[in-house]
């Protein structure tokens, strides 16, 4: 046998104050989403080494890779070990509560049976919703998220959570919300999506476009 199993000992960690910031980011998400997820809800796990996230996704991660969902499972490395254990250093309570957040929100997608593609757009409806905008750098202009339609990479984090926003400024939350829908019930190809997000917000999906609505906002 040259195979190695993975062990992992966990304990439940009793922390009120966590227990009441999470309960109201339920709270804001059953809101955003629109319905009463209040049983089965996600679990947390914190982890407290690059190692740790390694062993559980089961290959070597960035540096920038600090939380991520499976199904209900909500995994996050744990606040005080930013420093050491990834690129972005210190995280600030109200920062790390947005990551959280963010967390979160992929497992009401999942919960909600919202179709992934394209990655560009489930990102950036978590990093909308989450706040987590409030401490990205502005692009003014969108030149990168189009290249995230299947693929991931910190790339896709750059642009899309402003492109999320400027969707909702100029159109709505409930058009977004159509826009899932649409892509839930068809699941769609790359050039399939871009037929609905024209069908829905009367534009067509490219950088040219979009740049013009930020230009005129």
């Amino acid at each position: 046998m040259d195979q190695t199993v993975k062990i992992f000992h966990l304990k439940e960690e009793l922390n009120k104050d966590l227990e009441v910031e999470i309960g109201k980011i339920m709270d804001e998400l059953n809101e955003f989403f629109g319905i009463n997820w209040v049983e089965n809800v996600p679990k947390v796990i914190f982890v407290n080494s690059r190692k740790q996230i390694n062993d559980i996704v089961g290959k070597e991660t960035e540096d920038w890779w600090v939380g991520w969902n499976e199904g209900r499972t909500v995994y996050l490395l744990d606040q005080d070990k930013f420093p050491t254990e990834s690129k972005h250093k210190e995280i600030g309570d109200k920062e790390y509560r947005a990551l959280i957040k963010h967390e979160f929100c992929h497992a009401f997608q999942t919960a909600s049976g919202y179709f992934w593609k394209p990655n560009w757009l489930r990102e950036g409806l978590c990093h909308y919703v989450s706040g987590q905008i409030e401490f990205e750098k502005n692009p003014k202009l969108f030149k990168y998220f189009l290249n995230f339609y299947e693929k991931t990479g910190a790339e896709v984090h750059w642009e899309s959570g402003w492109v999320v926003k400027l969707f909702v400024d100029k159109f709505g939350k409930e058009k977004l919300m159509e826009l899932f829908k649409e892509a839930k019930n068809k699941k769609p190809d790359e050039e399939g999506f871009k037929k609905i997000f024209a069908e829905v917000y009367g534009i067509e999906l490219n950088y040219k476009d979009l740049n013009k609505l930020v230009d005129s906002k």
